[in-house]
């Protein structure tokens, strides 16, 4: 074959691979740039005070400095697990989002603050930024680590927390992971213990596997008074609605699953 043919067929190779490259960053990177995780996507205000960290008090509140003056602050439109609970216990996670926080906004360290006014506490509501422009109300929530409040029927921060819940719930992290002091951890692992029992026990596994469903029975029960309540929640409302239907409705059958394999264990039992 002469040259010249063959130089030909190879550009028109190249030529042919071009155009399917160029075709692809057109019409199919666009698409995985739709779907890619971001971070706070609100864009920083113009007006903004400067706060210095004293101390965090847990994954929402923090102490500041402002213009030498100690504030207690309160990040707007979130809320994260309190360290001291219903039941005078730490709610899941309530360590791991003030330590978060401390790992983001050291002692020490500057936050620039965009405030709203005060709750009824008295403390500043504000969305706080950090140095390198993410908004610290967004990326608690973003860590699985906050939902999303509204105080004093103030709403201003309220999208950029739903999105990061949203994209916490995909990625099943923090309070929304199935494993772990979640909700959807200790249903999962409900369920693995449930499924795990043999279907034909003896009467030795019966007895032994009855004790078991005895605790298993009050944590259903707890999960589905806890999807129930109208209490605020941190733990149950950094989960959006949708999933926490989902779990409600996988509580109530796994209750009446467990209902009717008790049953056949005390049979089996003897």
């Amino acid at each position: 074959m002469p040259r010249w043919v063959t130089a030909v067929v190879a550009i028109g190779s190249a030529l042919v691979v071009l155009g399917v490259g160029l075709w692809w960053i057109a019409v199919e990177w666009p698409k995985l740039g739709a779907t890619a995780p971001v971070t706070s996507v609100r864009p920083m205000p113009t007006q903004l005070t400067n706060a210095k960290v004293e101390r965090v008090i847990d994954g929402d509140t923090l102490d500041v400095t402002i213009s030498k003056k100690r504030v207690r602050l309160r990040l707007l439109n979130i809320d994260s697990p309190e360290l001291r609970g219903s039941t005078g216990r730490a709610d899941c996670l309530a360590e791991a989002a003030r330590s978060w926080v401390q790992k983001v906004s050291p002692t020490g360290s500057r936050l620039r603050l965009e405030v709203f006014g005060k709750d009824q506490f008295g403390r500043t509501l504000a969305g706080a930024y950090l140095d390198d422009g993410r908004l610290l109300n967004a990326e608690v929530a973003r860590v699985g680590l906050a939902g999303p409040l509204v105080v004093n029927r103030m709403t201003q921060l309220l999208a950029p927390v739903r999105d990061a819940v949203a994209e916490a719930d995909r990625a099943r992290v923090g309070l929304h992971a199935d494993t772990g002091c979640s909700i959807p951890g200790r249903l999962a692992r409900a369920t693995r213990i449930i499924q795990g029992w043999p279907s034909d026990p003896s009467a030795k596994q019966a007895k032994a596997a009855l004790s078991t469903a005895r605790d298993l029975a009050d944590t259903l029960a707890s999960l589905e008074k806890l999807l129930t309540a109208n209490a605020r929640n941190a733990v149950v409302q950094a989960l959006p609605e949708e999933r926490q239907d989902d779990l409600l409705t996988q509580v109530r059958e796994l209750r009446a699953e467990l209902k009717a394999t008790t049953a056949a264990l005390q049979r089996a039992a003897g």
